[in-house]
């Protein structure tokens, strides 16, 4: 009886959860911050094999206003860095990032809507409060001297943020 009632309960509780529970790993923000003599910060999304985003269009509402970044007390949006900002369009996910990602030729058509912007430090990333998002963000340091650095990473839920970034 009680394994039967633990079950149940768990189907229920997980028929409750909310959609992010159903994860597979393309509905997050993939936010790579590239650190360099120029650091620069790719965010992607992908819109055609996504639970959450439908259509390109969305996804650049989302990561023009869900998403902030801090430069010397200032906050903004990617919308109000509009002429900063560079937009594409790629079908690969970044594969240096610190989760697994779906690898080329997983017989799945993916689209990722990026945007790249060259930050200027000391910078902050943040998620804006309420936002149904969930943003993947690491720190790529590139290098001789550190070839094979681990990332530094984070996931920021709604109101995060990530810690200052000073400078390469």
């Amino acid at each position: 009886m009680r394994c039967r009632f633990t079950g149940w309960a768990l189907a229920l509780a997980l028929v409750g959860a909310p959609s992010g529970v159903w994860a597979h790993g393309s509905e997050y923000v993939y936010a790579r911050l590239i650190l360099g003599p120029q650091p620069r910060l790719e965010l992607s999304l992908e819109y055609e094999d996504n639970p959450v985003v439908d259509s390109p269009e969305q996804a650049r509402r989302i990561l023009e206003r869900e998403l902030l970044l801090g430069f010397g007390g200032r906050i903004s949006d990617l919308a109000g860095l509009a002429p900063r900002a560079v937009w594409g369009e790629v079908k690969v996910f970044p594969q240096s990032a610190p989760v697994p990602v779906p690898s080329p030729g997983e017989g799945i058509d993916h689209r990722l809507l990026t945007v790249t912007i060259d930050v200027a430090c000391p910078f902050q990333l943040s998620l804006k409060a309420g936002s149904e998002q969930a943003v993947i963000y690491w720190v790529d340091e590139p290098g001789p001297e550190r070839p094979e650095a681990p990332s530094r990473w984070k996931i920021l839920l709604a109101g995060d943020t990530a810690p200052v970034v000073d400078g390469p």
